[in-house]
């Protein structure tokens, strides 16, 4: 008679079978978990580093002696040039823009069809000060077109210098090293190339009562080519490629500014012009050096990625991506000349994710990791920002009157999402995914309430080194459930399967008895009573676990009716 290990050995072995092909699935829903994120990773990374790709070469452009002002103030209109051909090279991006220490700011709008520049200088000035009198008396009524006075409000904020805005040096970490204590030479010849220079200056604010003035950053009208402009029908129009006139925000009034004066774009050593504000319908107070993604780069020495933060003048909320330039004065000390950048809002990102998904079933949502897990964008359009009144968050601010003074911009987390069905399917997907912490290789399933689908959710993080980003990025898939072969009370059917399955139980069950009970007969000794009785006790078995069949499609069942039958038949 032969032994019984080998067939226990054969069935050790055929578990092992059926545990590792268990395993082996689950490891291919990882691995496509991973395929279809890493895609969708790439899109994303593709997209976020084309700021990265643009100001690089802005920067080389400018180090190839491409300004002959160094993109100083008479540089406006070539780099204007410039950035008119980036921007409709690569129209997701909201502006492009850069601000130096002298306080020049120029940059474009690019969807508004416009431009904004600053002329060089400190703000907060005597209003009775003789030698800022052409930067006082530029100021100009948007709607109107009446000539105004450029007086700080209290709270405005300028720079005022420290030691007639002497170099120090900068308050990053390289500039920082002492490289005196660096002992071999060719490291301390590294370390000391590295230290960078800043101007000095502190940033103040107006107090009440007291008389300051401002420099103006104006918004102009411009052409086709994107150069500041007021010349009757050379006008580009907002959101389109026509050409029209330039005019004040009553739609009416021409814009007709030709004020006279040294200004620094017409080319400094006492030159004057008289088409610095030409185009110009509107003035704000404002200077680079006192907005967070210029502080912050000047703090750092390095291009990095902002916080969101609403733009100064959309109210939109949204990202900017930083790079410093540098310019060798001074026995060529590397010194700190002022800021590249280019904005993202979350409406750019929002549109990018529509552009790729919109044909598609699949949803993808961009959040942030660090709680309370703010949106960021979504290919269903879900807003991340909402505007509401300063003094009521609860109640949406929807005359456009009001935006500025009385409103403001709150960020939304994903699990409020709410003004849609399909926000709702965001917000419960994201929960369902923080519940089970985010894992990156298994999906998880987010069920529709009242829907005949159900969504598998997995999530891939996406974060950039020494920088303000950290998100992670939702992908939910749609996959439909079936209710129809379910088996319930009260179904005919469910009365045949019970019958066959009891019946064929009984059957086996009698038939394992008998050869128990007959074991010692020749017949049944021949035929090896053992594995014949295993045999049919398992077709016993088998027949029984047809009843799994029964009952609603809950997950459990699901997966028992998945292997059960298939573990019992082999066996």
């Amino acid at each position: 008679m032969l032994s019984s290990r080998p067939r226990i050995s054969g069935l050790i072995w055929l578990m092992f079978l059926l545990s590792s092909l268990q395993n082996n699935i689950r490891l291919c829903l990882a691995e496509f978990n991973f395929e279809t994120g890493r895609r969708i990773h790439e899109r994303v990374s593709a997209f976020m580093s084309q700021p990265m790709d643009v100001l690089l070469q802005v920067a080389s452009y400018r180090a190839n002696e491409a300004f002959p002002h160094d993109m100083g103030a008479a540089d406006r209109d070539s780099f204007f040039k410039l950035n008119d051909a980036l921007m409709e090279t690569y129209p997701q991006f909201e502006s492009i823009y850069y601000g130096l220490e002298d306080g020049v700011f120029a940059g474009h709008g690019f969807s508004s069809k416009i431009a904004n520049y600053r002329e060089p200088g400190h703000s907060g000035y005597a209003v009775d000060d003789q030698s800022m009198e052409k930067h006082y008396n530029a100021c100009v009524n948007s709607t109107s077109g009446g000539n105004l006075q450029c007086k700080m409000s209290e709270g405005g904020k300028y720079t005022q210098c420290i030691e007639d805005c002497a170099l120090q040096i900068c308050a990053d970490e390289d500039s920082q090293k002492e490289c005196s204590e660096v002992l071999d030479s060719k490291e301390r010849l590294d370390c000391e190339a590295n230290i960078k220079w800043c101007t000095s200056y502190v940033i103040k604010e107006a107090a009440a009562g007291s008389q300051l003035g401002f420099v103006a950053r104006s918004t102009h009208c411009i052409n086709s080519l994107g150069i500041p402009t007021q010349t009757p029908g050379e006008v580009v129009e907002k959101d389109t490629q026509e050409l029209g006139n330039c005019f004040f925000e009553d739609g009416v009034t021409p814009v007709e500014r030709n004020l006279a004066g040294d200004y620094a774009y017409c080319g400094g050593d006492g030159k004057v012009c008289n088409d610095t504000f030409a185009g110009a319908f509107k003035i704000r107070d404002y200077d680079p050096r006192w907005r967070g993604w210029y502080i912050e780069t000047k703090a750092i020495q390095k291009p990095n990625w902002s916080r969101p933060y609403v733009f100064f003048s959309t109210e939109e909320m949204g990202i900017t991506f930083s790079h410093p330039i540098y310019t060798k004065i001074d026995d060529s000390r590397n010194t700190f000349f002022g800021v590249l950048a280019i904005d993202y809002t979350f409406r750019d990102i929002t549109n990018f994710l529509e552009d790729n998904y919109k044909d598609s079933s699949t949803i993808v949502s961009v959040f942030e990791m660090e709680e309370p897990s703010y949106l960021v964008a979504s290919s269903t359009g879900s807003k991340g920002v909402k505007k509401v009144l300063k003094n009521n968050e609860k109640q949406p601010c929807s005359d456009p009157i009001l935006l500025i003074r009385d409103c403001k911009a709150i960020r939304v987390p994903a699990s409020e999402l709410s003004e849609n069905d399909r926000d709702l399917h965001i917000a419960k997907a994201f929960l369902d995914q923080k519940s089970r912490g985010y894992p990156q290789s298994e999906l998880v399933s987010s069920e529709v309430e009242g829907e005949d689908f159900l969504y598998a959710t997995f999530t891939q993080e996406y974060s950039i080194p020494r920088s303000n980003l950290a998100w992670r990025v939702m992908v939910m898939i749609p996959i439909e459930t079936e209710t129809r072969d379910a088996l319930m009370p009260g179904d005919p059917l469910s009365t045949v399967v019970i019958a066959v399955s009891v019946t064929g139980f009984i059957i086996c069950g009698v038939l394992c008895v008998l050869l128990i009970r007959k074991r010692k007969h020749r017949e049944v000794i021949v035929s090896d009573w053992r594995f014949m009785g295993l045999f049919v006790a398992a077709c016993a078995v088998l027949n029984a676990s047809s009843l799994v069949f029964l009952g609603p499609n809950t997950d459990t069942l699901c997966l028992t009716r998945m292997w059960l039958i298939h573990f019992f038949f082999v066996l």
